[in-house]
């Protein structure tokens, strides 16, 4: 498991707090990992954020020294 993985893997298992509702609204809500499992709501709509988290600004302000896949572990964070 590389360093990434492990970091979305702990991450999800350490913050199940953003749920998913499908916007047809007519389908329970769901956590990440039965979104992505589901792919699709069970009534065919498309499984959406429950919220859109804002990020902050020293994080704007430091991309340019972060590496890629530090940028997306902590877009990602959120959500997962």
């Amino acid at each position: 498991m590389s360093d990434i993985q492990y970091s979305l893997f702990t991450i999800h298992e350490k913050n199940k707090r953003m749920k998913y509702y499908s916007l047809n609204k007519n389908a329970p809500d769901v956590d990440f990992r039965q979104a992505v499992i589901n792919g699709q709501a069970p009534d065919k709509g498309l499984y959406f954020p429950e919220n859109i988290p804002q990020l902050p600004k020293e994080f704007i302000q430091s991309l340019s020294q972060l590496s890629k896949e530090e940028i997306g572990l902590r877009v990602m964070k959120p959500y997962v």
